[in-house]
């Protein structure tokens, strides 16, 4: 792999390739360095060591801040929901589609499917590479009525979604 390539990890999260120099991997993560994607990843960052990486591990709260930083420069890789990674790969990102993915066995699929060499060129978008990709979990619409328990009930209300979900935009 060529270590000039930055490298995206996309929550689904994805990980990142060894590299035979000190790395700084920046990790999104709600609950900072005590949270579960963060010790994944300091778990990870043992293992690089036996290969020969050595990442210096940087936990962030803020995930637009996460992907500010690796735009710029400041991370040579990157932890971040599928989400956020669609500015760096559409490809990676389309795993998170609403309705895309709807058990345990479709997400083992697509994630088998997403480490199989066929797609390397996939991973690789503007100069980015995605070096893979792990489930995080599902997720849900969270409402405050219990009587909207159907899209049509839905129907008129308002809603918040992230600011960078295009598709999540498109779907309202």
């Amino acid at each position: 792999m060529n270590t000039k390539v930055k490298i995206l990890i996309a929550a689904t999260l994805s990980i990142l390739a060894n590299a035979s120099h000190a790395q700084i991997f920046c990790i999104f993560d709600p609950s900072g360095t005590s949270g579960d994607s963060f010790s994944m990843m300091r778990d990870y960052s043992l293992s690089a060591k036996q290969w020969g990486a050595e990442l210096t591990l940087k936990a962030y709260t803020d995930e637009e801040l996460v992907a500010k930083d690796f735009k710029s420069g400041k991370c040579d890789a990157t932890a971040i929901t599928a989400i956020r990674a669609r500015q760096f790969n559409n490809f990676v990102a389309s795993i998170d589609s609403v309705g895309g993915i709807i058990n345990k066995s479709q997400t083992k699929t697509i994630i088998t499917l997403m480490a199989n060499p066929k797609l390397a060129p996939d991973m690789v978008d503007n100069g980015v590479e995605v070096a893979g990709v792990l489930s995080l979990g599902g997720g849900y619409l969270i409402v405050n009525d219990r009587n909207i328990n159907s899209l049509q009930k839905i129907i008129g209300k308002r809603l918040a979604i992230f600011d960078n979900d295009k598709a999540g935009k498109t779907i309202i």
